[in-house]
């Protein structure tokens, strides 16, 4: 039939070759699954026991397969996002997580149209540690994980807004720092600030990721 789209998956190593075709696929999803699980279990077959969570990206980084898709409707896949967040899984290490701050300018969208004042929001973020250090220009880098993340969390909230009052937020400006372990011990103490961790799916929560395997 004419019209219909077809997703196919390719994969070439990362250090240099041919690529191949891994699949076709009639819907998106499939091909996504296709190519979460190809990067899941070329993880797992180059972990090493005892391996801490940024030893096997890297490790990934040198030897690991990137898988594409084509063409990309969704958020485009990126495997180096993707194998950061599975690492933690595939080692189990969630032991020395960073801590970030987040900023973020944002305003309310009124059910007229109109904007409300501009409002700034600090939060704060743990994230495994493949998100810095040597692998950080990786995929999106850390900026592009802590944005596309952010927005999502925007999104949630926008949907609650949307149901209740008819309102939404719109997030305007969005900027992050590490953290240093000084800072972050005066966070924890004092209790009055929001502080997330990164799931399994990339997003935000308010529950440690390690809780959940």
């Amino acid at each position: 039939m004419q019209g219909l789209t077809t997703y196919k998956v390719f994969a070439r190593p990362r250090s240099g070759g041919d690529e191949k075709l891994l699949g076709i696929f009639m819907i998106y999803d499939q091909a996504l699954t296709k190519a979460a699980n190809s990067v899941f279990d070329e993880l797992q077959a180059l972990y090493k026991e005892g391996q801490s969570t940024k030893e096997l990206f890297d490790a990934w980084c040198q030897h690991g397969t990137d898988i594409t898709i084509a063409p990309d409707d969704g958020v485009p896949y990126n495997s180096a996002n993707l194998a950061r967040g599975l690492t933690p899984q595939v080692t189990l290490d969630y032991s020395l997580p960073l801590m970030y701050k987040v900023d973020c300018t944002d305003c309310l969208i009124m059910p007229s149209g109109a904007a409300s004042p501009s409002k700034n929001w600090t939060f704060y973020v743990y994230a495994p540690e493949v998100y810095e250090g040597s692998v950080a220009n990786e995929g999106d880098g850390v900026y592009g994980l802590m944005l596309r993340a952010t927005q999502i969390m925007y999104e949630d909230m926008s949907a609650h807004a949307m149901q209740t009052e008819g309102s939404s937020y719109k997030l305007l400006d969005m900027k992050y720092k590490l953290i240093s372990n000084e800072e972050e011990q005066d966070i924890i103490s004092k209790g009055k600030d929001v502080i997330y961790f990164v799931q399994k799916e990339g997003d935000f929560g308010k529950t440690p990721p390690n809780h959940n395997l």
